[in-house]
């Protein structure tokens, strides 16, 4: 990672840890409350026991990796090297949500993970949300993700946000969503 990277990342931390505007506080599909916020260094071990009790491991793209040194290095450096997003019930961190910086601040790969004991609760649809925001909020043109074609589930949540697909039909498929500065026009075709 460039220096010039590394410097655009800590200044994006900076500005997240004193945005109020990007901490939500919403009630799932369940009547449970959720947080859902950007994360911090210091969420590291409570974002770490999620993806340690997450399973199936390895499952989209390797993800999370299901070596323990592996997942550990991972989360840290996520953590570390892009926007990440987490939200957690009662200090429980029950998912987390990342968008990798690309092309300093053009456009970003987006990477959500909803623990399996609370998917289908709404949670997933708030942190993409959220992400969406903050990537407008820095004036990011473009956020990529892929998925696979099976997870009807995601794909709902990514349409719901804004997203729309590209590419050719094959199992995994790629998602985008486009847009121009705070004006959220779509730009791409």
């Amino acid at each position: 990672m460039s220096e010039d990277h590394e410097t655009l990342i800590r200044l994006i931390h900076q500005r997240l840890r004193y945005a109020r505007q990007f901490d939500r506080l919403f009630q799932d599909c369940k009547g449970c409350w959720v947080r859902a916020r950007p994360a911090e260094n210091r969420d590291f071990r409570r974002i770490l026991d999620m993806y340690d009790s997450f399973e199936p491991k390895a499952s989209a793209q390797g993800l999370p990796p299901a070596d323990p040194e592996r997942r550990q290095y991972w989360v840290h450096q996520i953590i570390s090297d892009s926007i990440s997003v987490l939200a957690e019930v009662e200090k429980r961190v029950v998912a987390h949500a990342c968008l990798i910086d690309m092309d300093r601040k053009a456009w970003g790969e987006m990477e959500i993970a909803v623990h399996q004991d609370w998917q289908n609760r709404g949670i997933g649809t708030e942190l993409t949300c959220l992400l969406v925001d903050i990537a407008r909020t820095f004036e990011y043109r473009r956020i990529w993700l892929t998925v696979d074609n099976l997870n009807r589930r995601a794909v709902h949540v990514y349409e719901k946000c804004g997203f729309s697909f590209i590419g050719p039909f094959e199992t995994e498929r790629e998602m985008e969503i486009c847009f121009d500065g705070f004006k959220n026009q779509q730009v791409c075709d």
